[in-house]
């Protein structure tokens, strides 16, 4: 069967939407006063309004690549080439895989150079909100694009893993340099530091397995699971059922 994004794949997106409520859970507002929520309130339609304008420009890269063997690491075949790359990842997160898409998503420059201007003229209100903003807006084109190949895979007869992020508990953070070495990321403007840190900062990437035979427990299982800051996190995925003890 043919890969799902056999060359590079460049998408522009919209700016998805995010709610007020959403920044206030992220920036964890939920119990300020009221008066400070009606002016909270009034500085994140003014920044939704900015951010749809152009502000905040999603954009992601995205190739598939077959895997070749999952044992210890993951070995991936270029299907440019042939030549293959391993990647360190734990077998049981590509069971049943067949395939591993790899993906670099980012939100722009600008919206980091908004924030920053907002703080250095002591308006750090308007810098939080539009920093939550752009935190959620990131996400937000992340679940899109999952969905759109969620929806791609149904009429092959697959379905896809969980997303799996460089940093996390499962992959240490040095495999973003596997990943940027598997796509051209100044396709959109993206780059990666000596200290595997992207630019701009408010930029993901990650990994997508995918194949005929995943099990249905790998299809809704995320890696908020694993991590144990995942009670105070704002941005942490759905967790159900409770995490458990890999």
């Amino acid at each position: 069967m043919a890969l799902l994004f056999p060359d590079q794949t460049v998408m522009r997106l919209g700016m998805p939407e995010v709610g007020f409520g959403d920044v206030r859970r992220a920036i964890g507002a939920e119990t300020i006063p009221d008066s400070r929520l009606d002016e909270m309130r009034r500085a994140f339609e003014g920044l939704a309004q900015k951010c749809a304008g152009g502000l905040i420009r999603p954009s992601l890269v995205a190739r598939s690549f077959r895997i070749a063997d999952s044992t210890g690491e993951a070995e991936l075949v270029n299907p440019s080439d042939g030549s293959t790359v391993r990647i360190s990842c734990p077998e049981w997160l590509l069971s049943g895989a067949s395939e591993l898409v790899a993906v670099v998503s980012t939100v722009g420059p600008w919206v980091e150079e908004e924030i920053q201007r907002y703080f250095d003229s002591g308006d750090p209100l308007l810098g939080v909100v539009l920093d939550a903003l752009a935190c959620l807006a990131l996400e937000e084109t992340n679940k899109a694009f999952q969905s759109q190949v969620r929806e791609a895979l149904e009429e092959r007869g697959m379905t896809m893993g969980p997303r799996i992020s460089p940093g996390c508990q499962a992959v240490p953070l040095t495999e973003q340099a596997v990943i940027f070495s598997l796509i051209d990321t100044s396709a959109i403007g993206v780059s990666l530091t000596s200290d595997y840190l992207m630019r701009p900062l408010k930029s993901s990437s990650f990994l997508l397995p995918v194949g005929t035979s995943i099990s249905e427990r790998l299809q809704t299982f995320n890696s908020c699971e694993m991590c144990t800051a995942a009670h105070r996190c704002h941005y942490k995925q759905d967790i159900s059922p409770p995490i458990p003890k890999w």
